[in-house]
Protein backbone atom coordinates (compact mmCIF):
# COMPACT_ATOMS: atom_id res chain seq x y z
CA UNK A 1 0.00 0.00 0.00
CA UNK A 2 1.31 3.29 -1.00
CA UNK A 3 0.21 6.06 1.05
CA UNK A 4 0.02 9.45 -1.01
CA UNK A 5 1.48 12.59 0.52
CA UNK A 6 -1.87 14.54 1.28
CA UNK A 7 -2.84 11.24 2.87
CA UNK A 8 0.33 11.17 4.83
CA UNK A 9 -0.38 14.69 5.51
CA UNK A 10 -4.09 13.52 7.32
CA UNK A 11 -2.36 10.95 9.46
CA UNK A 12 -0.44 14.33 10.95
CA UNK A 13 2.56 12.89 9.98
CA UNK A 14 5.39 15.85 8.04
CA UNK A 15 5.19 16.06 4.11
CA UNK A 16 8.32 15.35 3.22
CA UNK A 17 9.96 14.74 -0.50
CA UNK A 18 8.87 11.44 -2.15
CA UNK A 19 10.31 9.89 -4.85
CA UNK A 20 9.36 6.51 -6.81
CA UNK A 21 12.51 4.69 -7.86
CA UNK A 22 12.90 1.17 -9.71
CA UNK A 23 14.67 -0.56 -7.70
CA UNK A 24 16.26 -3.66 -10.02
CA UNK A 25 18.09 -5.89 -7.59
CA UNK A 26 18.85 -8.46 -10.10
CA UNK A 27 22.13 -5.92 -10.42
CA UNK A 28 24.53 -6.66 -8.04
CA UNK A 29 26.41 -3.84 -6.13
CA UNK A 30 29.28 -2.90 -8.57
CA UNK A 31 26.17 -2.66 -11.10
CA UNK A 32 24.34 -0.93 -9.06
CA UNK A 33 27.11 1.33 -8.44
CA UNK A 34 28.02 1.85 -12.11
CA UNK A 35 24.16 2.64 -12.80
CA UNK A 36 24.88 5.85 -11.03
CA UNK A 37 26.99 7.55 -13.80
CA UNK A 38 27.35 10.82 -11.89
CA UNK A 39 29.29 9.01 -9.09
CA UNK A 40 32.94 9.66 -9.80
CA UNK A 41 34.92 8.66 -6.36
CA UNK A 42 33.29 5.30 -4.35
CA UNK A 43 35.15 4.23 -0.87
CA UNK A 44 36.89 0.87 -1.46
CA UNK A 45 35.28 -0.84 1.59
CA UNK A 46 31.96 -0.84 -0.66
CA UNK A 47 31.78 -3.92 -1.61
CA UNK A 48 29.55 -6.84 -1.69
CA UNK A 49 31.53 -8.45 1.34
CA UNK A 50 30.78 -5.72 3.34
CA UNK A 51 27.23 -4.44 2.42
CA UNK A 52 25.35 -7.88 0.67
CA UNK A 53 21.83 -6.77 -1.14
CA UNK A 54 19.37 -7.68 0.50
CA UNK A 55 16.55 -7.76 -1.87
CA UNK A 56 18.38 -9.86 -4.73
CA UNK A 57 16.62 -11.35 -7.43
CA UNK A 58 13.66 -8.95 -6.97
CA UNK A 59 12.27 -5.64 -8.82
CA UNK A 60 9.79 -2.87 -8.78
CA UNK A 61 9.39 0.33 -8.17
CA UNK A 62 9.95 1.77 -4.74
CA UNK A 63 8.08 5.12 -2.75
CA UNK A 64 11.15 6.44 -0.68
CA UNK A 65 11.00 8.97 1.67
CA UNK A 66 13.21 11.81 2.53
CA UNK A 67 13.87 12.55 6.22
CA UNK A 68 16.05 16.31 6.24
CA UNK A 69 18.29 15.97 9.52
CA UNK A 70 16.89 19.24 10.30
CA UNK A 71 13.68 17.33 11.62
CA UNK A 72 15.51 15.59 14.20
CA UNK A 73 17.32 16.75 17.32
CA UNK A 74 20.85 14.40 17.04
CA UNK A 75 22.03 12.42 14.02
CA UNK A 76 21.01 9.39 16.43
CA UNK A 77 17.75 10.56 16.98
CA UNK A 78 17.17 9.83 13.21
CA UNK A 79 16.17 5.91 13.86
CA UNK A 80 13.51 6.53 16.47
CA UNK A 81 11.73 9.68 14.08
CA UNK A 82 11.45 6.78 11.50
CA UNK A 83 10.22 4.45 13.83
CA UNK A 84 7.44 6.75 14.88
CA UNK A 85 6.90 7.87 11.16
CA UNK A 86 6.31 3.75 10.86
CA UNK A 87 9.62 3.73 8.46
CA UNK A 88 12.56 1.73 7.65
CA UNK A 89 16.22 2.87 6.30
CA UNK A 90 16.74 2.30 3.08
CA UNK A 91 19.29 -0.43 2.01
CA UNK A 92 22.19 0.42 -0.25
CA UNK A 93 20.53 -0.44 -3.19
CA UNK A 94 17.41 1.89 -2.83
CA UNK A 95 20.00 4.27 -2.09
CA UNK A 96 21.82 3.78 -5.41
CA UNK A 97 18.53 3.63 -7.25
CA UNK A 98 17.57 7.28 -5.78
CA UNK A 99 21.18 8.72 -7.09
CA UNK A 100 20.64 6.98 -10.46
CA UNK A 101 17.11 7.90 -10.92
CA UNK A 102 17.50 11.60 -9.67
CA UNK A 103 21.04 12.38 -9.56
CA UNK A 104 20.44 16.50 -10.22
CA UNK A 105 17.71 16.80 -7.64
CA UNK A 106 20.28 16.63 -4.97
CA UNK A 107 22.08 19.05 -5.68
CA UNK A 108 24.53 20.12 -2.40
CA UNK A 109 22.92 17.37 -0.79
CA UNK A 110 23.98 14.47 1.32
CA UNK A 111 22.29 10.87 1.17
CA UNK A 112 22.58 8.49 3.83
CA UNK A 113 21.78 5.01 4.16
CA UNK A 114 20.93 3.58 7.74
CA UNK A 115 19.93 0.48 6.64
CA UNK A 116 23.13 -1.01 4.94
CA UNK A 117 25.79 -1.05 8.02
CA UNK A 118 29.08 -2.60 7.71
CA UNK A 119 30.59 -3.30 10.64
CA UNK A 120 34.23 -4.00 11.23
CA UNK A 121 36.27 -6.56 13.26
CA UNK A 122 37.10 -3.70 16.19
CA UNK A 123 33.88 -2.92 16.63
CA UNK A 124 33.73 0.37 14.08
CA UNK A 125 30.58 0.87 12.20
CA UNK A 126 29.93 2.47 8.36
CA UNK A 127 26.78 4.14 6.90
CA UNK A 128 26.96 4.34 2.86
CA UNK A 129 26.27 7.91 1.91
CA UNK A 130 26.04 9.91 -1.82
CA UNK A 131 27.77 12.90 -1.83
CA UNK A 132 26.36 15.07 -4.57
CA UNK A 133 28.09 18.21 -5.97
CA UNK A 134 26.75 20.08 -8.75
CA UNK A 135 26.48 17.40 -11.62
CA UNK A 136 28.85 14.59 -9.55
CA UNK A 137 28.38 12.45 -6.61
CA UNK A 138 30.51 10.51 -3.93
CA UNK A 139 29.88 7.22 -2.38
CA UNK A 140 31.57 7.51 1.32
CA UNK A 141 30.69 5.94 4.32
CA UNK A 142 30.13 7.52 7.31
CA UNK A 143 31.84 6.18 10.62
CA UNK A 144 28.81 5.75 13.46
CA UNK A 145 28.88 8.06 16.24
CA UNK A 146 30.86 10.69 14.23
CA UNK A 147 29.74 14.64 13.76
CA UNK A 148 27.76 14.92 10.28
CA UNK A 149 29.49 18.02 9.17
CA UNK A 150 27.39 19.39 6.26
CA UNK A 151 24.62 21.44 7.30
CA UNK A 152 21.44 19.92 8.38
CA UNK A 153 19.52 21.03 5.85
CA UNK A 154 21.27 19.76 3.23
CA UNK A 155 21.09 15.60 4.78
CA UNK A 156 18.68 13.64 4.28
CA UNK A 157 17.88 9.79 5.18
CA UNK A 158 16.06 8.08 2.63
CA UNK A 159 13.36 5.79 4.25
CA UNK A 160 10.71 3.55 2.88
CA UNK A 161 7.08 2.34 4.49
CA UNK A 162 7.15 -0.69 6.82
CA UNK A 163 4.12 -1.25 4.89
CA UNK A 164 4.55 -2.87 1.79
CA UNK A 165 5.44 0.04 -0.20
CA UNK A 166 6.47 -1.47 -3.71
CA UNK A 167 4.30 0.27 -6.97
Amino acid sequence: MIISKSKWKELGKPAYDTYIVPVDSTLNLAQRIKAVRSCQNVNPDIVEENFPMCRIGTSGKTRIILIPLSAVARFSDVPQHMDELDLWPVWIEELLALGEGYPIIHRQSILMSLGSVWERPNGNRFFPYLEFYGAMCNLYLHKDGERITAPAKNCFFPAVSKESDNC
